[in-house]
């Protein structure tokens, strides 16, 4: 595979725009209400629906149990690190973007589990 001429983008999470950062062309700013990320590994399209069975490729905006209970933010980690897991592994590296901010509160299997999942409040 060749080298991908970019790392890196600039989101703005009220408008949804997104800005390629492109070697040596443009720069990362986290200014005017953008937040900047970096890749570390090479990063392929993902799906807005599941590819395969456990969905771990899934990375779209359903963020509803099939009950249709309210997902919760992955960011606040509301009952703690999951047992599944990687006990090795910052919390944050499960997810693509090695970051819980961008995932918002959508369905995600950062742990491989059946399926796409989310955190509920009480009972799931």
């Amino acid at each position: 595979m060749e080298t991908p001429p970019c790392y890196a983008y600039n989101y703005r999470e009220s408008d949804g725009l997104c800005q390629l950062v492109l070697k040596g062309k443009s720069d990362l700013v986290e200014d005017n209400g953008f937040t900047s990320y970096v890749q570390s590994t090479p990063v392929y399209k993902y799906p807005e629906c599941r590819l395969t069975e456990k969905g771990r490729e899934y990375i779209g905006k359903v963020s509803k149990t099939k009950s249709g209970k309210e997902c919760l933010r992955w960011d606040i980690q509301p009952y703690g690190t999951p047992d599944d897991f990687l006990k090795e592994v910052m919390y944050s590296n499960h997810f693509f973007n090695l970051d819980t901010l961008s995932q918002k509160n959508y369905c995600r299997n950062p742990s491989g589990r059946e399926r796409p999942w989310c955190f509920v409040r009480g009972d799931a």
